[in-house]
């Protein structure tokens, strides 16, 4: 998340959400981050790259489940708007946290 954040593609709402819940993460507050982050993807819904960072963030919380609905998510607007090498890399990035039993072994791959 904290990586290349282009906050002028979001409307201001979603950017400052984004701003939020990256300071909140650099601070040490995961779950605020986490909640902010879902918050920007209830404001924007169809834009996959805010339920990737979303998936991101509840797989780095200890929360798979909510990590694979949301990079599906991602995955499914992918796939709308055809734009299947990022498709593929979801898909991918599914199949290893499918094989995985923790967040914490797929982190250290």
């Amino acid at each position: 998340m904290d990586s290349q954040l282009d906050t002028d593609t979001w409307t201001p709402e979603v950017a400052q959400r984004l701003v939020q819940a990256r300071k909140r993460r650099r601070r040490g507050d995961e779950r605020k981050a986490l909640l902010l982050l879902r918050e920007a993807c209830y404001l924007s819904r169809e834009d996959p790259r805010l339920w990737a960072m979303y998936g991101a963030q509840c797989w780095a919380l200890n929360k798979p489940d909510d990590a694979r609905q949301a990079f599906r998510q991602a995955l499914w607007f992918r796939e709308r708007v055809k734009d299947e090498r990022r498709a593929r890399v979801l898909r991918s990035l599914l199949r290893a946290m499918n094989s995985e039993r923790s967040p914490s072994s797929l982190r250290a791959a």
